[in-house]
């Protein structure tokens, strides 16, 4: 089981899990984001290392996410698309 606490995450962390989990191209969330693609890894490698999980595994078509990477990631949207409707 994962355990994180919301204050573990920066806010471009968040941003980016949504990004990646709806893109699946690590580029193209970064591009988003307004990162680079170094910028972009660096974020994702902290995360991996911070939740224990690889998240998100790089594939043939992009990048798939894990289980919990799929959960967070839906996480991270929601959370996201709250705080759009609240402006």
């Amino acid at each position: 089981m994962h355990t994180m606490h919301i204050g573990d995450f920066e806010f471009t962390e968040i941003r980016l899990i949504a990004e990646l989990a709806e893109l699946r191209k690590l580029v193209a969330a970064a591009a988003r984001l307004g990162l680079s693609q170094s910028a972009a890894s660096h974020a994702l490698a902290r995360l991996r290392k911070r939740t224990g999980d690889p998240l998100f595994i790089r594939s043939n078509t992009g990048f798939q996410p894990t289980p919990y990477g799929e959960r967070l990631g839906a996480a991270a949207r929601q959370a996201l698309n709250i705080l759009s409707d609240g402006f």
